[in-house]
């Protein structure tokens, strides 16, 4: 009974072991995480928006030049495209930053502690996206990639 499981054994080895090709939009472990994006090729309106982008801010500030990509986040998170702009040398793809945000109801205490944070939010019903005067905590580096419709 054994001698018959070794063929079976060996086929499915060699099935693992052989890759199959990953889509276009596929990360692999060659890739940067987030395809990088020289901000001196956008036009100089895009590179003095991304420079304006600053911790403090309101999220109605960041909305003056940035629009939500409408895919998954979090109660604080939220990847924002840069309007009118398309990432030069990536072909139908966006420039987009990921940003942080605050409740404005919320002291900088109880952002910082994690358990606090999380007992503020069970007591709150709070959405980033319905907050105009939410705080950018971080902003991450400008990123070629696709829009999000989750």
């Amino acid at each position: 009974m054994k001698p018959c499981l070794l063929p079976w054994l060996a086929i499915l080895i060699v099935a693992a072991t052989q890759a199959a090709d990953p889509p276009p939009y596929a990360v692999t472990p060659d890739d940067p995480p987030l395809l990088a994006l020289d901000v001196s090729t956008l036009p100089a309106d895009a590179q003095e928006a991304l420079k304006s982008l600053k911790v403090g801010m309101t999220r109605k500030e960041v909305e003056q030049h940035f629009a939500a990509d409408g895919g998954l986040s979090s109660s604080t998170s939220e990847r924002y495209i840069l309007l009118g702009v398309s990432a030069p040398g990536h072909p139908g793809l966006v420039v987009m930053v990921a940003i942080s945000f605050q409740p404005s109801t919320m002291d900088d205490a109880t952002f910082a502690d994690v358990k606090r944070r999380g007992e503020w939010f069970r007591q709150h019903d709070w959405f980033s996206g319905d907050d105009p005067n939410a705080i950018v905590r971080s902003v991450s580096r400008p990123h070629a990639s696709r829009v999000h419709l989750d």
